[in-house]
């Protein structure tokens, strides 16, 4: 295997929620022994993960929730549809949002769950622990949970945000893919497949 040392890092940008950062690495075993990288991060310069590769920061939690409909006799997801600036459209994901200082996880979910979509969950349970979200352009990381709908309330949005809810039954879950196929983050159209075999066993 290679060895990289990051030699030095700096910072390019002086934004309020996100960075770009400028990494220089050494690589001890090639001829063209430099290398730069820019990266994006919302942290400041000394805990940017290149700084501190072994320390495990969550950033960012995603929730998925879901309620057994005793009306319908199934379960069903509850997803946002959300304007997303960085490509100029809406898109279905789950409700998300960046941990606070000092916050818990759980804690975490319970807020954003209730801002986003006006829900309130209980059953939290860890889908996916902190890992990165995209490394090739970002230091960020994320932590998926399930989340049980416990009551329907009202949605605790910031004035930049421009976020509807959709319920989704588990039954409707792959004509609802195939009709927004290219209007779905990523990572909530393999949950949504992986909840469709979960909800299908719990039920």
């Amino acid at each position: 295997m290679k060895k990289y040392v990051l030699e030095n890092v700096t910072k390019l940008t002086d934004e309020k929620y996100l960075n770009f950062y400028k990494l220089h690495y050494k690589s001890e075993n090639e001829k063209q022994n430099y290398y730069d990288y820019v990266i994006s991060s919302r942290r400041d310069i000394k805990n940017i993960s290149a700084n501190n590769p072994n320390a495990i920061i969550c950033d960012a939690v995603m929730i998925v929730p879901y309620y057994y409909n005793k009306y319908k006799k199934e379960y069903e997801l509850v997803l946002n549809k959300e304007f997303r600036m960085g490509i100029g459209k809406y898109l279905y994901s789950f409700p998300s949002g960046l941990v606070e200082q000092n916050e818990e996880l759980f804690d975490t979910v319970k807020r954003e769950a209730k801002e986003e979509c006006g829900i309130e969950v209980d059953n939290i349970q860890c889908l996916v622990p902190t890992n990165f979200c995209d490394e090739g352009v970002t230091d960020e990381t994320l932590a998926v949970f399930t989340a049980e709908v416990k009551k329907f309330c009202s949605q605790q949005l910031e004035d930049i945000e421009n976020i509807s809810t959709l319920r989704l039954p588990i039954s409707k879950c792959n004509e609802f893919l195939t009709k927004h196929k290219n209007e779905i983050n990523l990572r909530a159209y393999l949950i949504i497949k992986y909840m469709q075999l979960f909800l299908a066993i719990k039920d």
